[in-house]
C-alpha cells in the first residue's frame, strides 16, 4: 500500500471517532430492570392527519417536469422536549427516557431537531415499532456546533425513541424535535409501492451493463433535501490535494440545507439485477457546510460534516472540468428515491441552453439508450466515458414512455463563472491553484487486488462504418494498488486477437492512460471488433479485462444528401435512422436555438446503402416542429440522382417514423408499400390544371409543395388544381389522411 493511502486510511478511522454526523455507535443497549416499567406504560405523541389527497395533487403537477425534486413526505411541525415528555426510569448511575412518536398511514418518520446535544456517555436508538428498522446508538459525537441534527427516515409509523445517559449529565442533555416528516409515499418497500415508482425502463447499478462502474458507483449518495421531505442525487467529488475532503456535488434547485441527510450505498440487496429488493439506509451523514452554490449552471457543493468511515466504503469520483464534449454519457442516480440506477447515452452531447439568459449553460442528452431518468434523480452527476464527472442534472423531458432530453449544468463552467469562492467549484476542488482541470477518481480503501488493469472504453469506433478502416483508441484504468509501467493491448475481429500493441509509461493506482492503435481495414464479413489487455506480472483479475463491440461495414455505400431545416427551437429535435435489423445508421441533434420562428438549416451527407430504412424524428417539448406557432421545420433526403427519397413537413408530435428505400431506380418519393395504391394523372401536368388521384381510398388530403418545403396548394379530396403563377420544375404531392402522411409522389409541372 502506497504512504499516500495509508495516510488516509488513519484519518479516516480517526474520522469516525469525533466526527459531528450521523455515524453510529455499534453497541447494545445497558442492561436495564423491566420491573421498573411495570407499572408505567410509554407515552404516545401522535400527529394530526394528513391531506394526502391534496398533497399527490400537487406532486403530478411538479412531475411533469424534474425541476422539483422529488416530495416524499411532508414536514409537520412540532415542538416536543423529549427529557420532558418522555417516561423517565433510573437504574444505577443511569437514567433512561422513552417515548414514541406515530403518525398514522405513515409508510416512514424521520426526525428534524433544532436542539440535539447528548453528553459523553449517552446512547440513543430509535426504533421502528413493529419492525426491524433500528437507528443507533447515536452519541456525544453526533453533537453539532449548530445544535441542529436530522435522522434518516424510521420505516413505519410509530417510531420509539430510546435514551440513556448518565444521571450526572441529565441537564445538559438537550433533544428539541423541530418538525416530524411524515412519508406518504413508500419509497423504500419497492414492492409495495403505490406512488410515483421509478419506472421499469431504469437499470439497478448492480446489473451486468453497469460492471466496469462499480467503483465509481460507491461516490453517489440519496439525499434527503428541502426539509428533509424531498430526495436528490448526490456525488462525492476527489479533489487536487486528494485529502479525503468530503465534497458533495449536487443541483442548486433541490434546496439542501445544512441539515440534510446523505445515504451512501443504497442500492439492490439482491445480486439478481432484475429484482427490486430494498437496501440499506443505515450508513448515513447528518448534515453538511454548503461551501459554494450557483444557480447559472444549477450546482450545490457541500462539505459533509464529517468523513465517510471506513465501512462507508465510499470513493471520490474524478472531474474534468476542460469542457471538451463527452463521447458518451453515464448517470447513476436515486429516481423517485429508488435505490441505485444506471443510465446510459452512447452519443455526444451538445452545448445547450436551459432557460434563458442561461446561454451555453448546460450539456443536453439527445437521448438515453438505457434507462432514463425522474424526479429523485436531479442532482445526480453526469459521467463522461473516462468516469470523470462534468455535470449534473438539473431538468428534461426524458421518461421510460419518452426517448427525450435531459440537460447537466457544466462543470466546466461551475469551475471559475464566478469570481467569487462561495459561486464557484475551482476553490475548493483546487485550493492550491495548480490551474488542474482534469482528476481522476480516489479509492481510499485498498484494493483486493495489486495488479488490475481494467479495459475502460474504446473510442472512434463507430457501430456503423461508412469506410472500411477504423483507428480505435483503447483507454483504460489501474484499478490496483500498484503502479503499471506496461500494458499489452491485444485485439482483432470476429474472435480472433490477431494483432498487438504495447503501452509503456507509469500508471499510479486510480489513474488513466489510452493508446491509439495502428489504422485496420475491415472486411463486410467483420461483425464485431475485440480487445483484451494483459499485464506482466499477471493480472489478478481477468473479468474487467476485454471489450467486445459490434461493428458494421458498409462495402457498397450509397451517399445521401441531408438537409434539416428547425423551427426556433432546435434543441428539442433529434432524429436517427435504423436500417431492417434495427442499428442505428445515423443520428443527429439536439441543435441550437434559432435566432427567430424561421429556424436553422443543416446540411450533410448521409452514408447509406441499398434497401429500406427507418427515419424517426423527436421533439423534447412534443409539438414537433411544425406546431401552429412555429411551423417551419422540414427534413429532406435525396438519392444519388437528386432525387427526394424522403421529405417530411407535418411534424407536430413528439414522435414520428417514416420508412424510405434506397434503390438504383427510384425515381419517386413514396413508401415502397403504398406505391400501387396511387395512381396520379396526368403527370407531368401544365399550370392551370388539376391533377386527379385514383385511390380506393376516401377522405384524403392533398398537399402540392415544392421542393424548399413551401406549400404550394392544399385541399380535401382527390383532385388539387396546380396554380398557373408556379414554375415549371418538380413538385411533391403529398397523400395524408386525419392522422399521419400516407404517401407522396413526384409531380413534374410543365
Amino acid at each position: 500500500m502506497n504512504m499516500k493511502k495509508s495516510l488516509t486510511l488513519i484519518l479516516l478511522f480517526c474520522l469516525t471517532i469525533v466526527g459531528k454526523a450521523q455515524i453510529t455507535v455499534q453497541t447494545t443497549p445497558p442492561a436495564w430492570n423491566n420491573n421498573l416499567l411495570s407499572e408505567s406504560t410509554i407515552p404516545d405523541i401522535s400527529l394530526p392527519p394528513i391531506d394526502i389527497e391534496r398533497l399527490l395533487m400537487e406532486d403530478s403537477i411538479e412531475a411533469i417536469n424534474k425541476t422539483s425534486p422529488f416530495r416524499f413526505g411532508v414536514a409537520v411541525e412540532t415542538d416536543i422536549d423529549l427529557k420532558e415528555k418522555a417516561e423517565v426510569t433510573v437504574n444505577g448511575d443511569m437514567t433512561r427516557f422513552q417515548l414514541t412518536v406515530s403518525s398514522s398511514g405513515a409508510y416512514s418518520l424521520n426526525f428534524n431537531f433544532s436542539n440535539f446535544h447528548l453528553p459523553e456517555g449517552s446512547l440513543l436508538y430509535l426504533r421502528g415499532v413493529g419492525n426491524k428498522d433500528v437507528l443507533g446508538a447515536l452519541s456525544n459525537h453526533n453533537n453539532k456546533a449548530d445544535g441542529e441534527f436530522s435522522t434518516r427516515p424510521i420505516k413505519g409509523s410509530q417510531v420509539e425513541f430510546d435514551l440513556y445517559v448518565p444521571s450526572e449529565a441529565v441537564s445538559s442533555t438537550e433533544l428539541r424535535i423541530s418538525s416530524v416528516v411524515h412519508a406518504y409515499k413508500d419509497v423504500f418497500h419497492k414492492n409495495h409501492k403505490n406512488f410515483n415508482s421509478s419506472g421499469n425502463c431504469n437499470r439497478n447499478i448492480n446489473c451486468p451493463e453497469a460492471d466496469l462502474w462499480q467503483d465509481v458507483k460507491r461516490s453517489v449518495v440519496l439525499i434527503l433535501a428541502s426539509n428533509n421531505t424531498r430526495l436528490c442525487t448526490g456525488t462525492l467529488l476527489n479533489n487536487v490535494r486528494e485529502d479525503s475532503t468530503p465534497y458533495i456535488l449536487s443541483a442548486s434547485h433541490c434546496n439542501l440545507a445544512t441539515n440534510s441527510i446523505f445515504v451512501f450505498g443504497y442500492e439492490n440487496s439482491s445480486s439478481n439485477c432484475q429484482v427490486n429488493l430494498d437496501g440499506s439506509l443505515s450508513n448515513s451523514i447528518s448534515g453538511a457546510f454548503s461551501r459554494s452554490r450557483n444557480s447559472y449552471s444549477d450546482f450545490h457543493l457541500f462539505e459533509l460534516s464529517s468523513t465517510p468511515p471506513p465501512s462507508y466504503n465510499a470513493y471520490y469520483a474524478g472531474w474534468d472540468a476542460s469542457g471538451n464534449t463527452p463521447y458518451e454519457s453515464t448517470t447513476i442516480h436515486h429516481p423517485s428515491g429508488d435505490i441505485k440506477k444506471f443510465s446510459q447515452d452512447h452519443d455526444s452531447s451538445i452545448t445547450s441552453t436551459y432557460g434563458p439568459p442561461r446561454v451555453n449553460s448546460h450539456w443536453q442528452v439527445g437521448n438515453w439508450e438505457l434507462g432514463t431518468t425522474e424526479q429523485g434523480s436531479s442532482g445526480a452527476a453526469q459521467f463522461d466515458q473516462f468516469k470523470r464527472v462534468i455535470g449534473q442534472l438539473e431538468g428534461g423531458s426524458a421518461s421510460c414512455t419518452a426517448t427525450l432530453e435531459d440537460y447537466f449544468g457544466k462543470l466546466a463552467l461551475s469551475w471559475d463563472y464566478n469570481q467569487l469562492a462561495n459561486r464557484q467549484l475551482q476553490r475548493w476542488l483546487d485550493p492550491d491553484t495548480t490551474n488542474t482541470l482534469v482528476m481522476d477518481g480516489l479509492d481510499p480503501l485498498s484494493k483486493s487486488n495489486n495488479q488490475d488493469v481494467e479495459l475502460t472504453y474504446l473510442s472512434h469506433l463507430p457501430s456503423f462504418n461508412c469506410s472500411n478502416a477504423i483507428q480505435p483508441v483503447v483507454h483504460f484504468m489501474n484499478v490496483g494498488n500498484d503502479s503499471l509501467t506496461s500494458v499489452q493491448i491485444h485485439y482483432g475481429t470476429n474472435g480472433l486477437y490477431n494483432s498487438s500493441q504495447t503501452w509503456t509509461g507509469v500508471i499510479y493506482s486510480d489513474k488513466m492512460a489510452s493508446k491509439q492503435l495502428p489504422s485496420i481495414n475491415l472486411s463486410a464479413s467483420d461483425t464485431v471488433f475485440n480487445v483484451r489487455l494483459t499485464i506482466n506480472p499477471q493480472d489478478q483479475d481477468t473479468s474487467n479485462n476485454s471489450i467486445v463491440k459490434k461493428i458494421g461495414v458498409n462495402t457498397s455505400p450509397v451517399f445521401a444528401p441531408f438537409k434539416i431545416n428547425t423551427d426556433e427551437y432546435g434543441n428539442e429535435t433529434s432524429w436517427d435512422i435504423r436500417d431492417s435489423l434495427g442499428r442505428v445508421i445515423h443520428k443527429g441533434g439536439p441543435y441550437v436555438l434559432a435566432p427567430d420562428t424561421s429556424g436553422k438549416n443543416y446540411l450533410d451527407t448521409l452514408c447509406l446503402f441499398k434497401g429500406c430504412f427507418d427515419f424517426t424524428i423527436y421533439d423534447g417539448y412534443g409539438d414537433g416542429f411544425n406546431s401552429m406557432f412555429n411551423g417551419n421545420g422540414y427534413v429532406v433526403i435525396k438519392g444519388q440522382t437528386g432525387d427526394t427519397i424522403l421529405y417530411e413537413a407535418n411534424f407536430t408530435g413528439s414522435q414520428k417514423t417514416i420508412r424510405f428505400c434506397v434503390n438504383d431506380t427510384s425515381t419517386f418519393l413514396l413508401e415502397n408499400d403504398l406505391v400501387d395504391q396511387f395512381q396520379l394523372f396526368p403527370n407531368p401536368v401544365r399550370k392551370g390544371e388539376s391533377i386527379q388521384l385514383k385511390s380506393q381510398r376516401a377522405d384524403l388530403y392533398l398537399r402540392l409543395i415544392d421542393m424548399n418545403g413551401r406549400e404550394i396548394a392544399r385541399v380535401r379530396g382527390n383532385s388539387i388544381e396546380v396554380p398557373v403563377q408556379v414554375k415549371t420544375g418538380i413538385y411533391i404531392l403529398q397523400i395524408e389522411d386525419r392522422k399521419e402522411i400516407i404517401g407522396r409522389e413526384k409531380v413534374i409541372v410543365r
